[in-house]
């Protein structure tokens, strides 16, 4: 909310005109509704360049898990900033609320990332190039349909056939689930391997 009124509050075309209150109001409703519901009270093709990667943002990240809500969920994106600060603090376990979170849990957090962010940046490259718009606009796009939020920045109607096929198939990733798919059509071993490979220290960051 606070971003999105510091980027948004001189910008005319959208809240620039309205009182404190209406730009208050207006920003908490559009931050919220970013998440997943898919609501606009302002013209989204009129927002400042800043203020849209702050709206994919909220968009990739989306609800919480168990609920019908899209995106990578509040959850993953929560382990995943804590295991950045537990790396940074040199701590062996990442701790929440004095509970312990398992190594399995952040291995999928991170799997749910990467996909998700793969995916995403495909597929807007192609639409960006198919229908020669801009990249920002196009994962605007492409991150509405992957987290179900259903925002557009009024380019839709005027994407070739293709382009909505691709994001269409979008949105049926995102509401299943990348991971879940991957899992789904990759080879899955019904026991565990007899043997493990010599393990391998490799320079990172």
């Amino acid at each position: 909310m606070i971003t999105l009124l510091f980027t948004e509050n001189n910008n005319i075309n959208t809240i620039g005109n309205e009182s404190i209150g209406g730009k208050l109001l207006i920003s908490f409703f559009q931050s919220v509704v970013t998440r997943t519901a898919g609501f606009n009270s302002i013209d989204l093709s009129k927002i400042k360049e800043t203020s849209a990667p702050i709206m994919i943002v909220l968009m990739f990240i989306g609800a919480s898990p168990a609920s019908t809500g899209g995106g990578i969920k509040t959850t993953t994106f929560a382990v995943l900033l804590m295991s950045t600060l537990t790396e940074i603090q040199e701590n062996k376990d990442i701790n929440i609320f004095k509970k312990r979170i398992p190594d399995e849990t952040i291995s999928k957090s991170v799997a749910i990332v990467t996909i998700a962010l793969i995916w995403l940046i495909i597929i807007s490259i192609i639409i960006t190039g198919v229908d020669n718009i801009g990249f920002i606009e196009s994962l605007f796009e492409t991150t509405s349909a992957q987290g179900t939020v259903g925002m557009s920045m009024g380019i839709t109607s005027s994407l070739s056939n293709f382009s909505k096929i691709l994001l269409s198939i979008t949105m049926f990733f995102g509401r299943v689930g990348g991971l879940t798919i991957a899992m789904a059509v990759s080879y899955s071993k019904s026991h565990e391997d007899s043997y493990r490979y010599a393990e391998e220290n490799i320079i990172v960051g």
